[in-house]
């Protein structure tokens, strides 16, 4: 996964030698890889800033996802930065839906990150998984030319460089590095389209294609 990662860093011209950047962590796989895998990169000799925002949404469990990043950053030695919000409050003020709630939250709280620590880029965890889930769930909603082409790799100042690793193969690095990870149980909720797609809709696609997010993507 690593030598994607690399790939992918400088196909792109993602990052330069010591940039400070921060890193969007929620605590499942994808994200601790990004954090595990860029901080294997000592030859970039960047500063990293792993920041993670309670939505408000979970109780719990997303105090534990709090609790569970803090420890990864911790535990590497790197910069740790909390924020919370009230995406539900958000959602009925503004008439968007949980997803566009939370998003727009989350970016915010990365923009005030990146200006208070004068960092650089924000990276993002999406993956090749997510790339072929927003082509069909854009597809589904009717979106345009623009919108099917899916997650640029890199966007301003965000850039995302497991955009072309699968989410069975960062599964397998942090397997065989031993690194513990947390499911978020809204992952699994149908109540949002992108999960009745992962769930339902692509498996059902393989079967026609085995390669069918790789041929999204």
């Amino acid at each position: 996964m690593l030598d994607r990662v690399k790939k992918t860093l400088k196909k792109y011209t993602m990052l330069t030698q010591g940039e400070k950047v921060v890193l969007g962590v929620s605590g499942g796989a994808d994200s601790i890889a990004m954090v595990y895998a860029l901080n294997e990169l000592i030859e970039y000799g960047l500063e990293l800033i792993v920041a993670h925002l309670n939505h408000g949404i979970r109780g719990d469990e997303a105090k534990r996802d709090a609790d569970f990043v803090k420890e990864t950053a911790k535990t590497l030695g790197l910069t740790y930065v909390y924020g919370e919000v009230d995406a539900l409050k958000y959602k009925e003020e503004f008439q968007l839906s949980t997803e566009d709630a939370a998003r727009t939250l989350r970016y915010k709280f990365f923009d005030h990150v990146l200006a208070k620590h004068y960092a650089t880029k924000l990276v993002t965890a999406h993956t090749l998984d997510d790339q072929a889930e927003t082509v069909l769930m854009r597809l589904i909603r009717g979106s345009g030319s623009k919108g099917l082409s899916g997650i640029p790799p890199v966007s301003n100042n965000i850039i995302r460089p497991l955009i072309e690793t699968s989410r069975s193969k960062i599964e397998e690095y942090l397997k065989t590095k031993n690194i513990s990870w947390i499911n978020d149980s809204s992952n699994d909720s149908k109540e949002f389209l992108r999960n009745k797609i992962r769930h339902d809709l692509l498996p059902e696609l393989e079967t026609y294609n085995p390669q069918i997010k790789q041929t999204l993507s």
